[in-house]
C-alpha cells in the first residue's frame, strides 16, 4: 500500500473515531451511491451527514479542505441525493469536510460543517 493511500485510510479511521466521540452514528464508510463514493456517512441527530475526509502531511499544496472543490462538492451532493439507508428515512442531509493535517508536532483536525450551504 502506498504511503498516500495508507495516510488516507488512517485519516478516515481517525475521523470516524472523532465523529463517534461527538455522538455521531456511522451509517456507512467508503460507500457508493449514484456512482459516487463517500468516505463516511453518519447520523447527527436527524441529519444524514455525507463526510469527505482529507488528510495531508504538509500544507505545501494548501489546506486539506481546499481539495474539496465545486466538482467534488457536486458529486457529494449527488451521493446524498442517491443514498438510501433505513435509518436515513425522513432525515435532512448535510455535507461536511473533516480536514486532517499530520505533522511532527501532532495531528490537527478541522471539522467544517455544512459546506454545501
Amino acid at each position: 500500500m502506498s504511503h498516500t493511500l495508507a495516510l488516507g485510510k488512517w485519516g478516515e479511521e481517525y475521523a470516524a473515531r472523532y465523529i463517534t466521540s461527538l455522538g455521531g452514528s456511522i451509517l456507512a464508510r467508503n460507500c457508493r451511491a449514484g456512482g459516487v463514493e463517500a468516505d463516511i456517512v453518519y447520523l447527527d441527530g436527524r441529519v444524514v451527514v455525507v463526510c469527505e475526509v482529507k488528510t495531508r502531511r504538509t500544507l505545501r499544496t494548501g489546506n486539506p479542505q481546499e481539495a474539496v472543490d465545486d466538482t467534488r462538492l457536486h458529486r457529494l451532493q449527488t451521493f446524498a441525493h442517491n443514498f438510501h439507508h433505513p435509518q436515513a428515512a425522513g432525515c435532512s442531509t448535510r455535507i461536511d469536510v473533516v480536514a486532517i493535517t499530520v505533522t511532527t508536532r501532532g495531528v490537527q483536525l478541522n471539522h467544517l460543517l455544512g459546506v454545501d450551504q
